[in-house]
């Protein structure tokens, strides 16, 4: 049984190659079935292993700003890392990366740019006068609806 990492709580984190491995699986297996969430049915800890990872070995997992994400595929039958994948996994989270970056950024540019339309619309109205107090000539108006200096 897999489960996301929830955030508050505490976990141990056992590596399934481990030689206790099989007696810690036994365990959470009887006190799943006693709570009726083992949705698995009664099967051996190697059936377990086959059935949630694909494969009789650890499994490799990647943080991205989602949270815990399963790579597959990346780790063969073997139980080795297949870089090529590896990197075109990380590829493609640098990809999402940089979208990310880029609609954030069109985002800020399309606010600046109805900013600047808003300043052009205001009446300036209601103002406000900055003297530079040092007598050179960076004196200016504030508009108190938009904030522009006019």
């Amino acid at each position: 049984m897999l489960k996301q990492i929830k955030p508050g709580r505490h976990y141990i984190i056992v590596n399934i190659d481990e030689p206790y491995a099989e007696a810690v699986y036994s365990v959470l297996k009887c006190g799943q079935i006693m709570k009726e969430q083992w949705p698995e049915g009664d099967i051996t800890f190697k059936q377990w292993v086959e059935k949630t990872f694909g494969f009789s070995g650890g499994i490799i997992r990647i943080v991205n700003r989602e949270g815990v994400v399963e790579l597959d595929n990346i780790v063969n039958r073997e139980g080795v890392v297949e870089l090529d994948k590896l990197k075109q996994a990380i590829k493609g989270e640098r990809k999402a990366l940089k979208t990310e970056i880029e609609v954030y950024h069109n985002g800020i540019e399309e606010c600046n740019k109805r900013l600047r339309d808003l300043y052009k619309k205001c009446p300036h109205t209601s103002t406000v006068f900055h003297a530079d107090p040092s007598g050179n000539n960076d004196s200016y108006s504030e508009c108190l609806i938009c904030g522009g200096h006019i």
